[in-house]
């Protein structure tokens, strides 16, 4: 069962904003969150409507649409911005 997972235009600002290393890291997680939406370690937001994951220092913001079958990844950010 894969997702689409479409990224919004905060989140590739933030990708695009990466150092090298966590960007191929962070990215790998995307397209991870297409087969598995819901990996080990990801975290349900308590604040707002999402989910999180952890990569490293950086957290990945995403929402999942299991009806239209689509993880679109909201925000990519280090964890002290991540959240504002």
């Amino acid at each position: 069962m894969t997702y689409a997972p479409p990224i919004t235009r905060p989140a590739k600002k933030g990708l695009e904003d990466l150092p090298a290393e966590p960007y191929q890291r962070v990215k790998a997680v995307i397209n991870e969150l297409a087969q598995t939406p819901r990996p080990e370690g990801c975290k349900k937001l308590v604040e707002r409507a999402g989910w999180r994951i952890r990569v490293g220092d950086y957290r990945v913001l995403y929402t999942i649409d299991d009806d239209h079958r689509i993880v679109t990844i909201v925000h990519v950010s280090k964890r002290s911005d991540a959240y504002r």
